[in-house]
């Protein structure tokens, strides 16, 4: 009776997970429910004796799906930032004074005045602060805005991360090089002003700790996300946002 009851769990699982694994738009998670399917097939093999078959579904079968879902992991480097570091994705904001020697007379001798940046916005510039906590170390999204230079900067005593891609839009780019993505260590106290075309995930926390991060972007772009129905991809209002999955088929990971 016992063997019949996880018979009939088992074969109600192989066509549950074969519906999801043809219907889910995610690769790697499609491969998970195969991976459901491969393993309760074994399972009915076990209940009806054919241990030779549990042992080749078992070790080639399922063995292989997870073979495969490892190379589909892509781990982004995680690196220390600095102004060289950063060149080709950004700028940074610092303790250092950027290009410094701007010739204002008012306090000479006890400010050290700095050269504007190059923000670059359309329509109004929009001034935000978010609190940012503890998420997953897998990049869903990666984004970027043609007409805008972001600026992001964290308040407080705890580093960020930024997760960027070189920008590739003048080379006629949909999906950022997958060898360009680099996760960068923000200092606390310290920011980054991103080129406009660099990819970009929105800051993560590091070490968990939450970390209250200052952005400065356009109104445009802002409103163009909070008009968004649900978390999906984009092209609206200068925001043009992809899931790195379904575009690569790779899931990108901080090795945090």
């Amino acid at each position: 009776m016992a063997e019949h009851i996880i018979f009939y769990i088992l074969a109600l699982v192989i066509c549950v997970f074969s519906v999801m694994a043809v219907i889910s738009k995610k690769l790697i998670r499609s491969a998970v429910y195969l991976l459901f399917v491969l393993l309760s097939t074994a399972g009915i093999y076990l209940i009806l004796g054919y241990h030779y078959l549990f042992a080749v579904q078992t070790a080639v079968y399922a063995g292989g799906i997870m073979g495969s879902m490892e190379q589909n992991i892509v781990n982004v480097p995680l690196i220390d930032a600095d102004q060289e570091s950063l060149r080709d994705y950004g700028v940074m904001i610092s303790e250092e004074v950027y290009s410094p020697g701007l010739a204002i007379p008012f306090y000479r001798g006890s400010v050290e005045e700095g050269q504007n940046l190059d923000f670059v916005y359309t329509g109004k510039a929009v001034v935000r602060t978010a609190r940012i906590s503890h998420r997953s170390p897998v990049v869903t999204w990666l984004e970027r805005h043609l007409h805008m230079s972001q600026i992001f900067v964290g308040l407080g005593s705890s580093p960020f991360v930024m997760v960027l891609a070189k920008p590739n839009h003048l080379a006629g780019g949909y999906v950022p090089d997958l060898a360009d993505v680099m996760a960068f260590r923000i200092p606390a106290g310290h920011g980054v002003m991103i080129h406009p075309g660099t990819w970009h995930d929105f800051p993560m926390a590091f070490d968990g700790k939450p970390v209250t991060v200052l952005t400065m972007n356009s109104d445009e772009v802002v409103t163009a996300l909070a008009s968004a129905k649900a978390a999906d991809e984009m092209d609206a209002g200068d925001v043009y946002k992809i899931d790195i999955e379904r575009r690569t088929g790779k899931v990108l990971r901080v090795p945090f």
